[in-house]
């Protein structure tokens, strides 16, 4: 009469009752990525890539502030580890993983023995 036409749709489906989605992998636990970590006083940031877990390797860079090199030959090797710890000593500044950025996950690269 009114020119209304009425549709069901269930949401109880075969693929729903078969097909269990997977938990999102938290940000910390990803692998094999390219990855932003921030410094909390500034704008600095540093751009990382890393086949471990974003976490394991965030940890790093901090434990590097924690035992700042003695000499400049230790600080020179600490610069090609890291800059962001060595931004961190010059300056004072803090480094925070929770504003860390995840910006691409990449797959390994497997290379063949030649």
């Amino acid at each position: 009469q009114y020119g209304i036409k009425i549709f069901y749709k269930t949401t109880n489906t075969i693929r729903g009752a078969l097909v269990k989605i997977k938990d999102k992998i938290p940000f910390t636990s990803t692998q094999n990525c390219v990855y932003r970590l921030g410094c909390v006083d500034c704008d600095a940031f540093y751009i990382g890539e890393s086949s471990r877990e974003i976490r394991t390797r965030a940890k790093e860079h901090e434990s590097y502030t924690k035992r700042p090199p003695n000499n400049p030959v230790e600080l020179e090797k600490l610069q090609i580890k890291s800059a962001i710890p060595v931004h961190a000593i010059y300056h004072n500044h803090k480094i925070d993983i929770k504003i860390s950025k995840l910006f691409k996950k990449v797959f390994p690269i497997i290379k063949k023995d030649e």
